[in-house]
């Protein structure tokens, strides 16, 4: 203590290092207690179209009020990259840029009329995620009905691919 000032005679090196642990050390805390979804809040998604399926797992959220304007039916948010398998490639491109997709190019009026825009409102702001109704839903083994809206992005770090509403179970 010198002139009103605490020193400590520790060197660079030795500063440096302690940094780096304290910091690794705080990563280590922050990684272990990170909310992590539950086995209760997940289940499984089992989505058929054109004959084809996929499983996936799914989140449940309270917070999904998500409904479709025309039939009321609630709303599954999935990643693209979850169902794109299951889609017929002439529509694939619509979730890809739903805006720039001209809906005349496809032969199916069926396909055309199945195919929707879903209003999506979030802390983040506002948007509207492309939506298509699948021939058959399955939530733990029972059927269900509802629309997915297809996400561009991950919806999480691999723990789910897709997120439902708490109505649907």
């Amino acid at each position: 203590y010198k002139n009103g000032i605490a020193y400590f005679n520790i060197s660079a090196l030795s500063l440096a290092l302690t940094t780096i642990a304290a910091y690794l050390l705080l990563s280590l805390f922050s990684y272990l207690l990170a909310k992590r979804a539950t086995s209760s809040e997940l289940v499984q998604l089992t989505l058929t179209f054109g004959g084809r399926e996929t499983v996936l797992s799914a989140l449940i959220d309270t917070g999904n009020k998500l409904s479709d304007l025309f039939t009321g039916l609630p709303v599954i948010v999935a990643e693209y990259q979850a169902v794109k398998d299951i889609l017929p490639q002439a529509i694939r491109e619509f979730f890809l840029s739903p805006g720039d997709f001209p809906l005349d190019q496809i032969d199916s009026l069926s396909c055309r009329t199945m195919l929707r825009m879903i209003p999506v409102h979030s802390v983040t702001g506002e948007t509207a995620l492309p939506a298509f109704q699948p021939e058959g839903i399955w939530i733990n083994g029972q059927e269900k009905k509802a629309m997915i809206a297809v996400a561009p992005r991950s919806l999480s770090n691999g723990e789910y691919r897709a997120i439902l509403s708490a109505a649907l179970t």
